[in-house]
């Protein structure tokens, strides 16, 4: 048969079992750093928003409504259409107080209501959400579709 010591079997086999133990641990490193630049890269694509240019194509729906004003929060629900002069109106519906808001799209891109104040609109493209936000003398008011 084989003359092999068996000390220098053991050891042998020692130095096997670490090869494959330092090779597995390389690997799952690699694996982890892998998956947490993929992970890294969705959050941001996921959280990227885009301002986008106003028209009347892009703005018509229907929107959750946020209003704030200092510590107070109103949510309505609403939709902007055109109406038959082909003005945007945002209609916010309320069982006590239903209001119809005429918007003026400024040539800017930006979005102009005398209550409301100026706003703008984002996009964020990888969940298809639109946001618009108005801001005018502490009033904050953000559409969201």
């Amino acid at each position: 048969m084989s003359n092999i010591d068996p000390q220098k079997k053991n050891y042998t086999v020692l130095i096997v079992l670490i090869t494959i133990f330092v090779a597995l641990l390389g690997g799952l490193f690699y694996y982890y750093k892998h998956t947490e630049k993929a992970i890294n890269n969705h959050k941001e694509q996921a959280l990227q928003e885009d301002t986008v240019m106003i028209d009347p194509e892009n703005i018509l729906g229907n929107y959750f409504i946020l209003f704030v004003s200092g510590d107070v929060e109103t949510r309505q629900s609403g939709y902007i259409d055109q109406d038959s002069f082909g003005q945007v109106v945002l209609h916010i519906l309320s069982q006590y107080d239903p209001r119809t808001l005429i918007l003026d799209i400024q040539s800017d891109g930006k979005i102009y209501n005398d209550e409301l104040g100026y706003g703008s609109m984002t996009y964020k493209s990888s969940i298809g959400k639109t946001s618009i936000k108005f801001e005018n003398n502490g009033l904050i008011c953000i559409l969201t579709k």
